[in-house]
């Protein structure tokens, strides 16, 4: 038995310490650079290409009122959408929008719906996913400014001015009406 057992037990937990150490700090180097792989992987690509479901869906509905809206973001490109319309006087304006990795398209059952009992929809697509323009995702934060160019758009409007606007957003995308935070615009 070693003289002092103790000081050799406390050696080797010193060493398993140390390696500790050591491996977790190489771990916590290498997550910033994981961490923006995955961003890229995520934000600097096309998302959710057109799957002609709205098309199918007018077919399936016709008595469904709409039309197509577009204005620019604050990049340029386009950002497209459809605005549906109720067949009686509209209550209200809801802006849609969606989910992350998600389009308009998967909102049309909802918004058809919001149609029916009296509401103007106007549901679109952030710059690259959908039917709007652009070649790739600028992250959520760019969510946040194309729902500023569509709400601008509606201001400048003649008609959808003049109706109360309500907000609707699903998922990552949904904190694009819950950030905003303009004066220009009265929120119900």
């Amino acid at each position: 038995m070693h003289p002092l057992p103790h000081i050799k037990y406390n050696i080797a937990m010193k060493k398993r310490t140390i390696a500790t150490i050591i491996i977790s700090a190489a771990a916590a180097a290498s997550l910033p650079a994981a961490a923006f792989a995955e961003y890229r992987k995520n934000f600097f690509v096309r998302m959710s290409e057109p799957t002609g479901f709205i098309d199918h869906y007018f077919g399936e509905h016709p008595e469904l009122q709409h039309e197509d809206f577009s204005c620019f973001s604050d990049k340029g490109p386009l950002i497209k959408g459809l605005i549906l319309h109720p067949t009686e006087d509209p209550k209200a304006l809801i802006v849609m929008t969606h989910g992350y990795n998600m389009s308009c398209e998967d909102y049309m059952p909802l918004a058809h719906r919001f149609a029916k009992a009296g509401f103007t929809v106007l549901m679109f697509d952030g710059l690259g996913i959908g039917l709007s323009e652009g070649d790739r995702i600028y992250g959520l934060p760019q969510h946040i400014l194309d729902m500023d160019s569509v709400l601008r758009a509606v201001q400048a409007d003649a008609e959808l001015g003049k109706l109360p606007l309500l907000l609707f957003g699903a998922g990552m995308h949904g904190h694009g009406p819950m950030r905003k935070q303009s004066k220009d615009y009265r929120y119900i």
